[in-house]
C-alpha cells in the first residue's frame, strides 16, 4: 500500500510517497522531474525496503515561499520524519548532487549511496561541446531567455530524455508525455532565489566510507558521461553500470535492468535489513 505524506520544512510542504518496509531508501528525482519518475522503481524496490520519494521545492506538487534553504537540510527532514536512522539515498541528476552533498554533510545517516547520471557540486566547467551538441545548447538557452516555456520544455526532453546527440523524439509515448508533464509543472513554478549551495565535494568524495553504485547511459551528455566514470575509478569500491542505449534518464528507459540492478546492488551489500 503506498502511503502518501506531507512533509514540513521551514515554509516548505514536501509531499512525500512511501511504501513497504525495512531499510529507508530514499529517492530524489532529477532536475527536469519531481517524484513520479520512481513510479516503476518503488514497487520492486519496497518488496524488501522501506522507499520514499518526494517532490522537492520547485518541483511537482511540492509548495515553498522564497525563503532561504538548502536540499540537504530539506531531504535530512524528510529522513527524520520517517524515524530513518541510516538511510540508502538514490539520487538522479541533480538529485544525484545533492545525494552527494547530504552525505557530506551528514555522512552517519547515509548507509549506501547510488548516483545515476549525478552531478557533482563544483565539478569543472564542461569541455566544449560537438557541433550537434552545441546547437542545442544554443536553443535552449534562446528558448530560456524569450521565456518561451513550451519550446523550452521541448527543447529540454530532447537534450534529456532523448539525448542530445539523438534524433528528437527517439523516446516517444507515454514516457515522453510523463517528462513533458513533470518538466512542465517545474517551469511553471515561481523561481526560488535564496537556495544556500554546499562548498565543493571534488575533493571530499573520496572520503566516503560506505558501498556507492554509480549508473549511467551512454547517449547523456558528454560531461555526465565523464564526471560518473571520475566517480566510479575515485571512490573505493564503487561499483558502476553503463546503461547502453539511455540517456540522462535510464530508469525510465529500462526500467527492468535499472531496477534489478539496484535490488542486487542493496542485496550484495545485506542492504535490505532494517
Amino acid at each position: 500500500m503506498t502511503e502518501r505524506h506531507d512533509i514540513i520544512s521551514g515554509q516548505a510542504i514536501l509531499p512525500a510517497v512511501a511504501q513497504g518496509q525495512g531499510r529507508c531508501v530514499v529517492l530524489l528525482h532529477a532536475g527536469v522531474c519531481d517524484s513520479r519518475m520512481w513510479r516503476s522503481t518503488i514497487p520492486v524496490l519496497a518488496k524488501t525496503n522501506r522507499v520514499i520519494a518526494y517532490d522537492r521545492r520547485g518541483y511537482g506538487e511540492a509548495r515553498s515561499p522564497d525563503e532561504a534553504f538548502r536540499h540537504v537540510d530539506d531531504l535530512d527532514r524528510v529522513i527524520a520524519q520517517f524515524g530513518c536512522k541510516r538511510a540508502v539515498v538514490v539520487g538522479c541528476s541533480m538529485g544525484g548532487l545533492y545525494a552527494i552533498d547530504y552525505a557530506i554533510a551528514y555522512p552517519g545517516k547515509v548507509a549506501a549511496l547510488i548516483l545515476v547520471a549525478p552531478g557533482v557540486s563544483g565539478e569543472p566547467r564542461p569541455d566544449p561541446y560537438p557541433d550537434d551538441i552545441a546547437q542545442l545548447v544554443s536553443e535552449i538557452e534562446s528558448a530560456e531567455a524569450s521565456g518561451d516555456v513550451g519550446r523550452l520544455n521541448r527543447l529540454e526532453a530532447w537534450a534529456w530524455l532523448d539525448g542530445p546527440s539523438s534524433p528528437e523524439g527517439r523516446v516517444a509515448g507515454g514516457l515522453r508525455d510523463l517528462f513533458l508533464d513533470m518538466n512542465a509543472k517545474h517551469l511553471d513554478q515561481p523561481r526560488l532565489t535564496q537556495e544556500e549551495h554546499c562548498p565543493s565535494a571534488m575533493d571530499a568524495i573520496p572520503g566516503f566510507g560506505f558501498p556507492v553504485l554509480v549508473i549511467w547511459g551512454d547517449r547523456d551528455f558528454p560531461e555526465v558521461r565523464k564526471i560518473s566514470e571520475w566517480l566510479g575509478a575515485t571512490i573505493p569500491g564503487a561499483e558502476t553500470l553503463l546503461m547502453e542505449g539511455c540517456a540522462h534518464l535510464p530508469n525510465l528507459e529500462q526500467p527492468e535492468r535499472f531496477n534489478g540492478a539496484i535490488a542486487g546492488f542493496l542485496a550484495r551489500h545485506r542492504l535490505t535489513e532494517p
